[in-house]
């Protein structure tokens, strides 16, 4: 499981923290965060996964290819954090 890291300056995610960085990943998983919440809120915070040996070992926050994050988010409601597998049918023929 992974914690976003809020700026209340900015209203920025300005970090990602693992709690649990998971096992048996043969690729890095997609990284999803909840959009900002609230008048005004209309960037969503983008980030990047990275393994090894199997585990989420961390993740690299970013927006639009830059270091910039989302705005709109607050310490008081931080994002909510996803990491999804991504499955293809090369992935599950190597498996099989």
């Amino acid at each position: 499981s992974a914690t976003a890291v809020i700026n209340d300056d900015t209203s920025e995610v300005s970090s990602v923290v693992i709690s649990d960085g998971g096992s048996g990943y043969i690729t890095a998983p997609e990284v999803s965060i909840e959009s900002p919440t609230g008048l005004g809120a209309t960037f969503r915070a983008t980030a990047t996964a990275s393994i090894t040996a199997g585990i989420v070992t961390s993740i690299t926050v970013s927006f639009g290819g830059t270091s910039t994050s989302g705005t709109g988010y607050t310490s008081a409601n931080p994002p909510l954090v996803l990491l999804k597998i991504i499955v293809s049918l090369n992935t599950l023929e190597t498996l099989v």
